[in-house]
């Protein structure tokens, strides 16, 4: 309770409550119950009921204020939030009947918290008996105000310098709704467009839904030799069922280990396989899959359908074939070492995957395994690899997470990457 508040009205005296319930000799009366709705508030605001349960001759006061700086106290007689204090914003009960009930309206808030209190006075005959101070004159409770959240989906990999910049896939909700709602996603993802990078992609299998993960980092504290115990600096979303997936800073990973055991007390991992990390190694941990994913951060969904497509990819012979294995193109980019050639004339009369690619945007050349003598300048060539994968899924959100959130398809475990030798 706002210390002056109180104050002001330890000042009042007891006649001047007696004056309020009549002349007669007041006997102890109780507030039995206090009740308001205290789950969390969605972004928009809305109202909750304030019900008390009390005897007939019961007085005592209600404050609501915000936990902002400066405070906000609840008008009573303009149902709003406001700065700075005065009799408005307290408002006195004397109880007629034996239940007493007031609305009270939040305003929109991306962001709050807010603090009930129920005071009598300590030299009055009002007790309460819902108490949550100890002390016989105060009653407090509080709820939270959560402003709407954003899940992101979009696709992850090791291997970010062989990709454009990746698709979103969002969606913006309350924290606390129930409703669930199904989303499209709809990701194209391409290999980049330069000599370093530029040998394509290959779809090796379809993907699924265990293929959606979160990925976090922890940061690992004390060294470690080969132990299973790990002491890190944070627990924030690391779950039993997570996996270690990679290091930075020194050390090495062996295998993937996962995390059988928590102790939220001294921050200790415990994982299923020995492991060699220095202080201050960076761990790459990895939720993969909904339930695990869902244990991290809250979010709760179900993908009710995965599939990827690659688009054909084409070049141009640029010069007829001079028998040997060499071709030449109207550029290389999406073409890489180990995928097989299809065309007029292409002699694929045996084993006949590229073995080489001297990169292009505009000219280059491809080293075959068979030689090749009768391809011309415009034959139109088709390539088992791929410049773009088009992925297609639907998701239903049932649970949005309690905070914003990226959720990672992971490309590295259904398509390679091309490389030029």
């Amino acid at each position: 309770m706002p210390h002056n508040i109180y104050h002001q009205e330890q000042t009042e005296t007891l006649q001047q409550q007696l004056q309020l319930v009549g002349t007669q000799e007041v006997q102890t009366s109780f507030v039995n119950s206090i009740d308001i709705d205290t789950s969390d508030l969605e972004a928009v605001g809305g109202s909750r009921t304030l019900t008390i349960n009390a005897n007939p001759n019961s007085v005592f006061n209600i404050q609501l204020f915000d936990n902002s700086d400066p405070v906000k106290f609840y008008n009573f007689n303009t149902n709003e939030f406001t700065v700075g204090f005065d009799t408005t914003k307290n408002l006195k009960v004397l109880m007629q009947g034996e239940t007493f009930q007031k609305n009270i309206i939040f305003p929109a808030s991306t962001s709050a918290d807010y603090n009930i209190l129920l005071y009598s006075l300590p030299n009055s005959s009002t007790e309460i008996q819902s108490t949550t101070s100890g002390s016989k004159n105060i009653f407090t409770t509080s709820l939270s105000q959560i402003g709407n959240t954003t899940v992101t989906f979009t696709p992850v990999t090791h291997n970010t310098s062989n990709y454009k910049t990746f698709p979103t896939s969002t969606r913006v909700a309350p924290p606390i709704t129930e409703d669930s709602e199904t989303i499209n996603i709809n990701f194209t993802v391409e290999n980049v467009e330069n000599d370093s990078h530029g040998f394509g992609l290959d779809l090796d299998f379809q993907p699924t839904a265990n293929f959606f993960i979160f990925r976090t980092t922890e940061t690992v504290n004390g060294d470690v030799s080969s132990g299973t115990s790990v002491v890190v600096d944070d627990l924030t979303d690391i779950v039993v069922g997570m996996v270690i997936t990679k290091v930075a800073g020194g050390s090495s990973l062996s295998g993937e280990p996962f995390i059988t055991e928590i102790d939220t007390v001294s921050k200790t991992l415990t994982i299923s396989s020995a492991q060699t990390f220095a202080d201050g190694t960076t761990l790459t941990i990895e939720a993969k899959g909904a339930a695990v994913i869902q244990k991290a951060i809250g979010c709760d969904f179900v993908v009710n359908s995965i599939s990827a497509q690659e688009e054909t990819l084409t070049k141009t012979v640029r010069l007829d074939s001079d028998g040997s294995a060499t071709i030449a193109l109207n550029g290389t980019y999406g073409v890489g070492k180990g995928f097989a050639i299809k065309g007029l004339n292409v002699d694929n009369s045996s084993a006949n995957l590229i073995q080489s690619v001297s990169a292009s945007s505009s000219a280059g050349t491809i080293t075959a395994q068979v030689n090749q003598s009768n391809i011309p300048t415009g034959t139109v060539l088709t390539f088992t690899s791929c410049r773009k994968i088009n992925i297609t899924a639907s998701v239903t959100i049932t649970q949005q997470p309690r905070a914003n959130r990226t959720i990672n398809l992971d490309l590295d475990r259904f398509i390679a990457v091309g490389v030029g030798s």
